[in-house]
């Protein structure tokens, strides 16, 4: 009984333990299944986050679950998705994909993967995994999708890119090679196993260190490639020497760049090969050919100089001309509106084409009222047969016509009259109209001779002036004389009514000339201006116009100018200007020659005859004091005429222009300048080095400030020199400023024309042969200011302006 009872304790007690455990159990049981909740709405959460298409998908590839890309890519719900096959929603078919990569992955019971193009053009990555259960057996299909379109549309542009880049560097007629940074050749086109004579990728491989001509420079190139690869300079174009496979020698001009790997670490050199052997023969050829050319332009100096003279001469004449010409003009204009008797001109027709103020008293009509209308519109018949009978006799027999009448004027007044009329004829002699003036003799007939001879002045004025005349309201034209005709190649009449716009080529000409002429018309009454005009046939010719107003106090009545062709005046000055600029460029190139021939000639006989002075006395043992003491003498004498002629060849013609470049050859002025005079010189050059310049540019730049500098040395008793040279594109500006005493520019001006002095004079010459402005600014005490500004035409290197600062104060400062 003991035992069944100690039994059944034993029994309530595991039980007891039993429940506590199912308890346990259940309590783990709900954590993990919230823990699998969260760690499942995590996993949705990135998968949902994902842009690839997941599908979860049964043995029969129907749809168990979709993120929401391949949701959104279909736009259907998961609830939609689930239960159909992946074929039916995304293929759009009733039966499997023929390369459907889950049936394969199915079969091997491994992840599959390909890519696809579908039939609208789009490239698709797939890859399907198999999920397993714990005993290794299939349960499902996991299928990842994503859109790769733009992938291999970068590849296939990459690969053309590839293709054409290659097909380029073969084609180039210049050899592309690629070098290690040991010299060692990795690639290179047909162009430079050409210009080397090697043949196919036989040069792979090759040092460039062996295609040297010698060792030195073998290790000259190895040095410089070294620097290269440590401190990375810029890449600069440089000319060498190379050895063919036959063993010429060739000079090849090297273009260069870095090749660099994503750390920016340099891991070889790109370069362009150009063979340049010929080109070098042909400047040495030309070079000879330019000597030659400048024994041709001394011989033609003298005759250049003298037919210059004789074109300053023409030139002055013409000026002269052209002043009688304006003078002629404006008593023209003064005489037509001042004379008393009533002057009216009309056409063949008989209609009215002008007239001046007095004829409109005389007829009580306006000049609108008269202009373009015959005299039966506007004047009693009877007077109207008269006019017209008379007209028809001097058209029918052109030339002068004189007689006296009796008119009533407006007033009632019977006066009596004396018309004076003549033809006008064009340049065909043709007669195109008649002018007449009418006389009032009642009271004054003893001036009747003087009358006339009034009227034949004017005639003769209007007909035969070479100065196109016409009056333009509103910028239409109203009337023009023969001349204005003639000028323009018109037919008579032609322009009546038509815009002066047709005078000019562009719009832009057209407007410049109308706002700079009428504004000097309201400012200054008179207004000229030089401008180009087309005439009838496309012709250009230079025009001088001058113009006022027809009635300074009423500007309706519009305005009159007054024309003159100044073509060939033009064409003179254009040919004085080129004659003078060959004559300095000739005088630069003459400098040049001697300046090489005392530098290369005399200098280096003058060194080889003082370094036999210097050993002529070598390997003697014995030599008289007072001789060693001669011969020293001599050779220190050599030595001084030597550094003279040295400097005497610099003066002539700096020969760093050509070596160093215009910035540096300033540089070495100024520094020089320094040293001998002791003045502070700041030189400040911006821009200049980027710009190609023509080589007359350069040495005339150098001339205007070696000029400068000398007329401060010689007068300005300054003590600090400031140098500006901008590159301001289209100008080159120079600026040359001392603190000097200064002085009277005006009659400093009036001083050059009467004294020898060519400092000022010369400059002014230059700046005007380079179509270039120059303006000098002094005063007393207040030190000088020169402002040059050239017009430079040529095109602009890549890359910006740059600023240097340099200070000649003393030798030490000089980098």
């Amino acid at each position: 009984m003991k035992d069944q009872d100690k039994q059944k304790n034993d029994n309530l007690d595991r039980l007891e333990e039993m429940r506590q455990r199912i308890s346990d159990l259940e309590v783990e049981k709900m954590f993990l299944e919230k823990a699998l909740i969260h760690e499942k709405d995590e996993k949705k959460i990135i998968l949902d986050n994902l842009r690839e298409y997941v599908v979860y998908l049964d043995m029969e590839m129907r749809v168990l679950w979709a993120n929401r890309a391949a949701c959104e890519s279909v736009d259907m719900t998961v609830e939609n998705l689930v239960g159909r096959h992946c074929y039916e929603i995304w293929a759009k078919r009733s039966d499997q994909c023929e390369d459907c990569p889950i049936k394969v992955s199915r079969e091997i019971g491994q992840p599959h993967a390909l890519e696809k193009m579908t039939r609208d053009g789009r490239f698709w990555y797939i890859k399907c995994i198999p999920t397993m259960d714990s005993k290794g057996e299939i349960t499902g299909m996991i299928e990842l999708t994503l859109e790769i379109t733009e992938q291999k549309l970068a590849e296939k542009a990459l690969k053309q890119s590839r293709m054409r880049y290659r097909k380029l560097a073969e084609a180039s007629p210049h050899g592309i090679q690629e070098i290690d940074t040991t010299g060692t050749i990795t690639s290179a086109n047909s162009a430079h196993n050409r210009i080397f004579g090697y043949t196919g990728d036989t040069m792979i491989g090759q040092s460039i260190l062996d295609l040297q001509v010698s060792d030195s420079a073998r290790t000259e190139l190895a040095d410089y490639m070294a620097t290269l690869v440590k401190k990375q300079p810029l890449p600069v174009p440089y000319i060498t020497k190379i050895r063919t496979k036959e063993g010429s020698v060739i000079d090849v001009q090297v273009d260069w760049d870095y090749k660099k790997d994503s750390q920016n670490r340099v891991t070889g050199f790109i370069s362009v090969v150009t063979n340049i052997t010929e080109k070098i023969q042909a400047e040495a050829a030309l070079r000879q050919a330019l000597d030659t050319l400048e024994l041709h332009v001394q011989e033609r100096t003298t005759q250049l100089l003298k037919t210059n003279e004789q074109l300053k001469q023409e030139i002055e004449e013409r000026k002269q001309a052209e002043a009688k010409l304006g003078e002629q003009k404006d008593f023209l204009n003064t005489l037509l509106e001042t004379i008393p008797n009533p002057v009216f001109y009309k056409d063949a027709r008989g209609r009215y084409l002008g007239c001046n103020r007095a004829f409109e008293d005389f007829t009580g009509k306006s000049r609108s009222d008269i202009v373009g209308k015959t005299i039966y519109e506007f004047g009693p018949k009877e007077i109207a047969d008269k006019y017209y009978e008379m007209d028809l006799a001097l058209f029918e027999k052109p030339g002068k016509q004189h007689y006296e009448w009796q008119l009533k004027r407006t007033d009632g007044a019977l006066r009596d009259v004396i018309f004076d009329k003549a033809t006008i004829k064009n340049s065909f002699e043709n007669v195109v109209g008649l002018i007449g003036v009418i006389s009032d003799i009642t009271e004054r007939k003893q001036s009747e001779q003087a009358l006339r001879k009034s009227e034949s002045t004017l005639k003769a004025i209007l007909a035969a002036s070479p100065i196109g005349i016409c009056l333009v309201r509103n910028r239409i034209v109203g009337w023009a004389n023969q001349a204005m005709y003639r000028i323009l190649g018109y037919e008579a009449d032609s322009l009546l009514g038509r815009s002066v716009r047709m005078f000019y080529s562009d719009i832009e000409e057209y407007e410049r000339v109308g706002r700079n002429l009428y504004t000097a018309i309201e400012q200054n009454g008179v207004g000229t201006i030089e401008t180009q005009w087309v005439t009838k046939n496309g012709g250009k010719i230079h025009s001088y116009l001058q113009g006022c107003r027809l009635d300074p106090s009423d500007s309706t009545k519009g305005i009159i100018f007054a024309a003159v062709d100044i073509t060939e005046r033009k064409r003179i000055e254009d040919l004085v200007r080129n004659l003078s600029h060959m004559l300095i460029e000739a005088q630069e190139n003459e400098r040049q020659m001697i300046s090489y021939e005392l530098h290369d000639g005399i200098a280096q006989n003058l060194s080889y005859l003082k370094i036999s002075c210097d050993t002529f006395f070598d390997n003697r043992s014995e030599i008289p004091p007072e001789l060693a003491e001669k011969m020293d003498k001599q050779s220190k004498l050599i030595k001084q005429t030597i550094n003279a002629v040295r400097e005497l060849s610099y003066g002539l013609h700096p020969p760093s222009l050509e070596q160093l470049g215009i910035t540096q050859t300033i540089f070495q002025l100024c520094e020089e300048f320094s040293d001998f005079t002791g003045l502070s010189v700041d030189f400040i050059p911006t821009g200049i080095e980027v710009l190609r310049h023509d080589s007359s540019v350069e040495i005339n730049i150098y001339r205007l400030i070696q000029e400068g500098l000398n007329n401060i040395r010689k007068h300005a008793d300054a003590n600090h020199v400031k140098i500006v040279l901008v590159a301001s594109y289209p100008n080159i500006i120079l600026r040359i400023e001392d603190d000097g005493k200064g002085f009277d520019v005006k009659a400093r001006e009036a001083e050059l024309d009467r004294t020898k002095r060519m400092g000022l004079r010369s400059m002014v010459e230059r700046v005007n042969l380079l179509q270039g402005l120059i303006k000098i600014k002094s005063s007393s005490k207040q030190g000088t200011k020169i402002f040059i500004k050239i017009p430079f035409m040529k095109g602009k290197r890549n890359g910006g302006s740059e600023e240097t600062h340099y200070n000649y104060r003393r030798p030490s400062s000089f980098p």
